[in-house]
C-alpha cells in the first residue's frame, strides 16, 4: 500500500487486537487479564498516536491528558462501584453525542475536512456515507447510552426479600 506508514499500521493493529482480546477475556473468567489487555492496548494506541502526531501538537496532547486525568480522578474518587456501568453506558453517549457534533461540522463545513472532490467542488459520495454513518452510530450511542441511564437502578445489585439474612 502506498502512503500508508508500516509502523502505524501495525500499530494500530496490534492495539485493535489487544481490544478485541480484552472484550473476549471475561467470557473465560478472566476478568483481571481482560483489564490488563485493555490497559495495554490503551497503551499501545497512546503510543501510536504520539508517533504519528507532529512534535508541534504535543502541547495541545499534554493538555488533553492531564484534562482528562483529572476528570477521571475526580469521577474515580467519588462515583461509587455500583454506578460505573451507568457511568460508562454515560461516556458512550457523550462520544456519541461528539460523533453527531463531528457529523454536524463536516457537513456545515466540509472544505476544513477535505471532503470536496476537487474537480467539481462537490461532496465526494464516500464522504457523505461517512457523514451519514457518523450520524447514525453517533446517534445510536446517544440512544443507547440514554436507556442505560433511565434504568441505572437495574444495574445496581439488589437482594432477593425472600431469602433470610
Amino acid at each position: 500500500m502506498e502512503g500508508v506508514n508500516a509502523t502505524l499500521l501495525a500499530g494500530w493493529s496490534l492495539a485493535a487486537l489487544l481490544f478485541a482480546a480484552a472484550l473476549l477475556a471475561p467470557l473465560g473468567g478472566g476478568l483481571r487479564r481482560g483489564a490488563h489487555l485493555a490497559s495495554a492496548a490503551m497503551t499501545v494506541a497512546a503510543a501510536v498516536t504520539l508517533y504519528s502526531h507532529d512534535v508541534m501538537a504535543l502541547p495541545q496532547i499534554c493538555a488533553a491528558l492531564i484534562a482528562g486525568s483529572a476528570v477521571g480522578l475526580a469521577l474515580g474518587r467519588g462515583v461509587p462501584r455500583s454506578a460505573l456501568p451507568s457511568l460508562l453506558g454515560g461516556f458512550g453517549g457523550l462520544a456519541g453525542l461528539a460523533a453527531v457534533f463531528l457529523a454536524g461540522a463536516a457537513w456545515r463545513d466540509p472544505h476544513a475536512f477535505g471532503l470536496l472532490d476537487e474537480m467539481t467542488d462537490r461532496l465526494r459520495m464516500e464522504a457523505a456515507a461517512a457523514i451519514g454513518a457518523a450520524l447514525a452510530c453517533g446517534a445510536m450511542a446517544c440512544a443507547g447510552a440514554a436507556a442505560i441511564l433511565r434504568r441505572g437502578a437495574a444495574w445496581h445489585s439488589r437482594r432477593d426479600i425472600s431469602t433470610p439474612q
